[in-house]
């Protein structure tokens, strides 16, 4: 059990290096859903598989209120939340 934890530990730190080298990155991404509580667009990218890699959220707001579910968007990476990114349109 401790192993496991510290492997764990060991692979959650390399993942947060991985990711907070790609802010500030633009992605193109496709829009797939609106969040339970509407206040974000689910997106995903063209190398992120559904169910398994970090989900992209870009904050419904009046710059995002136009996006429409189903089409692509590119977006710059603003910052992580957990396992996700936060990002902003790329205007």
């Amino acid at each position: 059990k401790a192993r496991y934890n510290k492997l764990m530990k060991l692979q959650k730190q390399l993942l947060k290096t991985r990711m907070q080298a790609r802010i500030g990155q633009i992605v193109e991404v496709i829009v797939e859903d609106v969040t339970y509580d509407e206040q974000y667009f689910e997106c995903r990218s063209y190398m992120d598989a559904p169910d398994v890699d970090p989900k992209i959220y870009i904050k419904l707001n009046d710059e995002t209120k136009d996006i429409i579910i189903g089409e692509y968007y590119k977006v710059r990476i603003e910052s992580i939340s957990g396992y996700d990114y936060i990002c902003s349109l790329d205007i």
